[in-house]
């Protein structure tokens, strides 16, 4: 363990290689960090079902608080690779940002 601002956090192993037809993608081990009190964070996740050819996204939008906001499910008929489900899930918050009015926050993506 080591302290950091008087806070102390634990070594953790690196993030597990991640593979998804042709694509390896190395999965990320953060930990939360408190966002300034006027931001929203966003958390945003992707997730491929092969056999079925379908892919799913997901977005949880939280405060400076951890409260939460808002969140959305969807899923499309698409067997997608890894990179491309991570651009239309990012497309598709854009968007859910600008329909629920949260665009006028300043937003991190994670």
């Amino acid at each position: 363990m080591h302290s950091s601002n008087g806070k102390r956090f634990t070594n953790s192993p690196p993030p597990p290689i991640v593979q998804h037809g042709q694509n390896r993608m190395q999965g990320s081990n953060s930990v939360w960090e408190k966002s300034r009190e006027t931001w929203l964070k966003c958390y945003v996740d992707a997730a491929f079902h092969d056999h079925n050819h379908i892919t799913f996204f997901a977005c949880c939008v939280r405060d400076s608080r951890r409260q939460f906001i808002r969140a959305q499910t969807k899923w499309q008929q698409a067997n997608m690779t890894v990179l491309e489900g991570e651009a239309i899930t990012l497309l598709d918050v854009t968007h859910f940002a600008d329909r629920t009015g949260l665009s006028s926050s300043p937003t991190q993506l994670l």
